[in-house]
């Protein structure tokens, strides 16, 4: 335990799984950032996925977005890689899988990197729910 990967994950072929926690937040919580994935290996982001734990209903002026950004091996990163604006007409029914993050080129993470949502409030902000946060990727 507690010993880097020793790449045996990386000989799998095929999509890989990890899941993350973004815990529920008021509507007056202050913007917080969440830590989702620490790459085990050198591998490519194929898709993030959010499954809210409560139904989100959008607004304008009381917000909530999620960001997700790439925070390197050292924490310091600040490539955003998507965002999900809950506005008026963007809502989430509760359980439903959303995905955040699913480009057409992987995104390639050398081992130890990290992503992580950030959750970001407008106006008086929104409440929002746990949500459960799917990661697939694979080996290089």
């Amino acid at each position: 335990m507690g010993k880097k990967s020793d790449g045996a994950m990386a000989e799998v072929s095929g999509p890989l799984f990890a899941n993350g926690y973004v815990p529920a937040g008021a509507a007056a919580t202050a913007n917080s950032g969440h830590p989702i994935f620490r790459a085990p290996f050198a591998c490519k982001v194929r898709k993030v996925r959010i499954t809210p734990g409560a139904a989100i209903t959008g607004a304008d002026t009381d917000t909530a977005y999620f960001t997700l950004y790439f925070r390197g091996t050292d924490g310091s990163g600040t490539t955003a890689l998507a965002t999900r604006m809950n506005v008026s007409g963007t809502n989430s029914v509760k359980s439903d899988r959303i995905d955040l993050y699913a480009p057409a080129s992987p995104y390639d993470l050398a081992q130890d990197a990290v992503l992580e949502i950030q959750r970001t409030k407008f106006g008086n902000g929104l409440l929002v729910p746990d949500l459960l946060v799917e990661v697939e990727y694979e080996a290089n």
